[in-house]
Parts: structure tokens; C-alpha cells; sequence
């Protein structure tokens, strides 16, 4: 599968429906980049420091499991959290390591995000 191209990116994020109970029947993410479509089958580990949030788990590529996601938030308005919300969704097959999305390319797994969330949408996080 062709790795997925950023341009202007629509998805959908919910971090109140994917509690630890929750998280392996909610959708987390939904994301739509040309007619390839990722969800998330939840998550199976989310990491709080500060204003940053990072989610790792499950995710289907146009209804296809065995990829897996990292999602990592910074809240821009948390303490500490620089007045901009900003995000980093990385997506990869499991099976063969090759990346299909990633915002972020050649960054770190761990590397805090750089794109700023945009049009009137905003972070909140718990």
C-alpha cells in the first residue's frame, strides 16, 4: 500500500468516549485522506505529561486490520502547552513495518507534534 499524502486532513478525535473500559469498542480517530480511511480500534496504552498526550493501539486502513497508531496531542492552552494545539498521527502496518500516514515524517516515535490543529477546532483534553 502507497504510503498516505498529507494535504488538508479532516478527522475526527474523542478522548472522553475511549476510557480504558470503553477502548476496544470506541473509535478514537477517524481520518479520511483521499479514499484511504483509518480508524482506531481504541488504544491500548495512553501516556499524560503535562499538556501532552500520546495514544498508541489498534487501527484499520480502509476496514483492513493489523495497523497500528500513535497519536500524540499537546493541548496548547494546559500549562506549559505554548497557546497552539498541536498533533502527530503516525500509521503502519504491523505485519511489515511500512508506514502508511505519518504527519511527521522521520521524527522520533516520541518526538512531540508539530502540526497545529486548525479552522476552529481545538484539543481538549481530560
Amino acid at each position: 500500500m502507497e504510503p498516505l499524502v498529507m494535504g488538508m486532513v479532516n478527522f475526527d478525535f474523542d478522548s472522553k468516549t475511549a476510557t480504558a473500559r470503553s477502548s476496544r469498542n470506541e473509535s478514537l480517530i477517524s481520518l479520511l485522506v483521499g479514499k484511504q480511511e483509518f480508524r482506531t480500534l481504541g488504544f491500548d496504552s495512553k501516556t499524560v505529561s503535562g499538556a501532552r498526550t500520546q495514544f498508541k493501539g489498534p487501527g484499520t486502513v480502509n476496514g483492513l486490520s493489523g495497523y497500528r497508531y500513535i497519536l500524540t496531542l499537546i493541548d496548547g492552552q494546559a500549562g506549559r502547552g505554548g497557546g497552539i494545539d498541536r498533533f502527530r498521527l503516525k500509521v503502519w502496518n504491523e505485519k511489515t513495518g511500512d508506514t502508511v500516514f505519518d504527519n511527521q515524517i522521520g521524527a522520533a516515535d516520541d518526538a512531540d507534534p508539530t502540526s497545529v490543529v486548525g479552522d476552529g477546532a481545538s484539543i481538549k483534553l481530560p
